[in-house]
């Protein structure tokens, strides 16, 4: 693991999430990959727990964040200015994280980002235990800018009393809310308090997991301003990313190289 975080074998692929409102993609979400030379691919179901295990995990985020913030750099200077990109952060990272998060907000300086471009994603394990200092920094990001979204809620056992107690911006439902809807009776009445809840608390949220007309429709049909799934892309290496957004957001693109000429995304 160490020889691939040297080598660059880990790398960021991003998952478009879509504005509902406004008919385009909003949000991008980082995801890491491993493409080893011999295996081939290696799930980061496998490799993230052996990074936090081994100690790498501190090393491999740093080198994350840099790869975000330098394509969310690329991204803006092409003309995709509204896009935000969505990074996850392991417990262990937040927890070595300074009081005022100087360490994350330096990288998006160094790439002269506005803070509020840059999501941190955390989950709900990262509150079982130091509750004064997350809060610290949780704060501290949030004050410089940036946001802070909760992954996968409603997986844990006190998601709700988190979300009364904790600063968040964005709230992310898990898909596995998301998978029987709009056919399942239940399901469909789980989904519907969870979003009445985090829209009356007053957060954004973003449905996981849709993959089908269906769903989407209904999570329309409630209010859900943004959505996340196959339906709309798998998770796209940065050429494929490029192709995407040219495809479903010619208009800006163009306009922009016009201006700066093509080379603009090589």
């Amino acid at each position: 693991l160490l020889q691939a975080i040297n080598d660059g074998e880990i790398s960021l692929v991003y998952q478009p999430i879509w504005d509902n409102r406004l008919g385009r993609v909003a949000k991008l979400e980082a995801l890491a990959r491993w493409q080893h030379p011999e295996l081939g691919a290696v799930s980061p179901v496998d490799f993230i727990p052996l990074a936090e295990q081994s100690g790498l995990i501190q090393i491999l985020g740093e080198q994350l964040l840099e790869q975000a913030c330098r394509d969310l750099r690329r991204l803006h200077d092409a003309g995709y200015d509204w896009l935000q990109v969505s990074v996850n952060r392991s417990t262990l990272e937040f927890n070595t994280l300074s009081a005022d998060g100087h360490e994350w907000l330096s990288v998006l300086a160094k790439y002269q980002l506005p803070p509020g471009q840059l999501i941190f994603e955390i989950t709900e394990s990262i509150f079982m235990d130091g509750h004064e200092e997350h809060l610290c920094r949780i704060q501290a990001l949030r004050d410089a800018g940036c946001q802070i979204a909760i992954d996968d809620f409603g997986t844990g056992f006190s998601a709700l009393n988190y979300l009364r107690l904790y600063p968040m911006d964005l709230v992310k439902i898990d898909r596995s809310f998301v998978q029987q809807i709009p056919l399942h009776t239940q399901d469909r009445l789980l989904l519907q308090g969870l979003i009445s809840i985090v829209h009356n608390l007053g957060m954004q949220l973003v449905v996981e997991g849709v993959e089908r007309e269906e769903q989407q429709a209904f999570i329309c049909e409630q209010g859900c301003s943004f959505t996340q799934g196959y339906l709309f892309s798998r998770p796209l290496a940065w050429p494929d990313l490029l192709s995407y957004l040219q495809q479903h957001h010619p208009s800006e693109i163009t306009s922009h190289s016009e201006r700066v000429g093509s080379s603009v995304l090589i």
